[in-house]
């Protein structure tokens, strides 16, 4: 099927967006996001639109250089191909970790592809897609840009209160950089040992 769109992958992909589509248009209380708790609709939709596209997985090269390929399975717009590693991936955060590098971690845990090991994370689970939200403030007249999109974890957590990794490394402020990467070697061979028993 490599480089066609099938016929029922190109209708289940419209069926997809339109449904999302109206997703969007149900009115629910945002505020929810704030004070932890999930919106029953709008923009949080469960096993609708993946980060991918209209569908989580398709082999390299399946839909590259198609007409919408790269729409209904956003790597299409990529030459890839997997297997480079097949090994286990360990992703070391502390509370350094923030923002791009916050919510690439939590992909990749959510999903299994890799145990994280190290210290909470700081917590920038929501950010400014375009630009934020401009709010002008009655009184000051002050402006004050608020963010504009929130970030929600597999499990319903947002990532804005930051997350604990797999495995905790016992970090002290004043370690030298060779007593962090002593620790960081134990936690790491500890976590290959775990999987090793498994």
């Amino acid at each position: 099927m490599s480089g066609v769109i099938s016929n029922k992958l190109l209708s289940d992909a419209v069926s997809l967006f339109r449904k999302a589509l109206a997703e969007t248009k149900v009115s629910d209380d945002r505020d929810k996001i704030w004070s932890d708790k999930r919106p029953a609709t709008s923009l949080v939709v469960d096993d609708l639109i993946f980060t991918t596209g209209s569908v989580p997985y398709l082999k390299p090269g399946e839909l590259h250089n198609t007409p919408a390929g790269d729409k209904i399975f956003y790597p299409s717009s990529y030459t890839y191909h997997e297997g480079a590693y097949g090994g286990p991936l360990i992703i070391l955060v502390d509370d350094g970790t923030a923002s791009a590098a916050e919510y690439f971690a939590s992909i990749l845990a959510d999903n299994g592809a890799a145990r994280t090991l190290g210290t909470p994370t700081l917590g920038a689970g929501s950010g400014y897609t375009n630009g934020g939200i401009k709010a002008v403030l009655k009184s000051s007249g002050g402006i004050v840009k608020m963010p504009d999109c929130v970030r929600l974890r597999a499990d319903g957590s947002n990532e804005v209160n930051g997350f604990a990794p797999d495995r905790l490394i016992p970090w002290r402020e004043h370690d030298s950089p060779y007593q962090r990467a002593t620790r960081a070697f134990n936690g790491i061979s500890e976590l290959m040992r775990d999987a090793a028993a498994r």
